[in-house]
């Protein structure tokens, strides 16, 4: 499919490229990134890559207008079907023609990257050119999940123009504990690495399972803050989870004041999620979590 129809952007695509703003979303996994992603897509008038474009990953532009003729001009509702689902998700998958997609087949496309997160190549302006299509298409600023990146956040900072990061951080115990279920969900075993592995992977690697996690919830979440304490203040934004389903107008107003201009579909100000920290696990297993939280050290 690549071969044959990636060469249409070019044809598509007249005149200059955009320099919206772009909103990388950053954080562990099962930190709440997805929600965050639907609430954007659901309140602002964001662009961002949906299921739709996820199969246009190798061609943005298309992507976007055939996305648009499903949706923006749906104008009789045939294709709409994700009505009831736009606050779900399972293991980081949404449901939906117009549900906020992570995207990864596209990063993946442009950036190189090794186990232990090292950088190993890039095409940084191909990267960037296709967004640019994206926002030519819906005349907007791009929002978009960012994770596979989260130990190299001074890179992209450096090199993308008009780069800006939301980092979501959860409760480090029920974080670990979402990231077990996972685990289980995904592999039907606890001991099976889930998500993007850390640095120290080969160390964590000889950790018992309970231990694992945690230690990757607490790494990747200092790698971020350390990558984000190396650009401008004004670049980022950082919220809890639990802030965040309290009152996610944090987030709209963060946006808004980036992009000079009010992108709120609707008022979000009494919008309030669910907290879901509260213990599902064995008991078993609960406990391992919080007697190692209690006795922690960095490994």
């Amino acid at each position: 499919m690549e071969r044959k129809i990636g060469h249409i952007d070019n044809e598509l695509v007249q005149g200059d490229l955009p320099s919206k703003p772009i909103f990388f979303i950053m954080g562990v996994a099962r930190s709440g990134t997805t929600l965050l992603s639907q609430f954007l897509a659901e309140n602002t008038n964001l662009c961002y890559p949906n299921n739709i474009l996820s199969r246009f990953y190798f061609s943005p532009m298309l992507g976007s207008m055939i996305s648009q003729i499903l949706i923006d001009f749906d104008h009789l509702g045939e294709f709409q079907t994700e009505k009831d689902q736009k606050y779900s998700s399972r293991l980081g998958k949404t449901s939906g023609l117009n549900a906020p997609h992570e995207f990864w087949y596209y990063w993946r496309k442009f950036f190189k990257i090794s186990e232990d997160q090292k950088l190993l190549s890039s095409d940084v302006q191909g990267f960037t050119h296709g967004l640019k299509k994206i926002q030519l298409a819906h005349d907007a600023p791009l929002f978009m999940k960012g994770m596979i990146m989260n130990w190299n956040i001074p890179f992209l900072y450096k090199n993308i123009d008009n780069c800006f990061f939301i980092f979501i951080k959860r409760d480090i115990c029920f974080n670990t504990q979402s990231i077990l279920e996972s685990r289980q969900e995904f592999y039907g075993d606890y001991g099976e690495w889930y998500s993007f592995k850390n640095p120290e992977f080969k160390k964590l690697e000889k950790l018992s399972a309970v231990e694992q996690v945690y230690n990757q919830v607490f790494l990747t979440n200092k790698s971020i803050s350390e990558g984000l304490n190396k650009i401008p203040n004004n670049n980022y934004f950082e919220i809890s989870y639990e802030s965040f389903c309290q009152s996610p107008q944090k987030i709209i107003d963060f946006v808004t004041n980036i992009c000079g201009s009010d992108l709120a579909k609707s008022d979000t100000d009494s919008v309030e999620f669910e907290n879901k920290n509260f213990w599902k696990i064995s008991q078993k297993i609960k406990n391992q979590i919080v007697s190692y939280h209690n006795s922690f050290t960095e490994y």
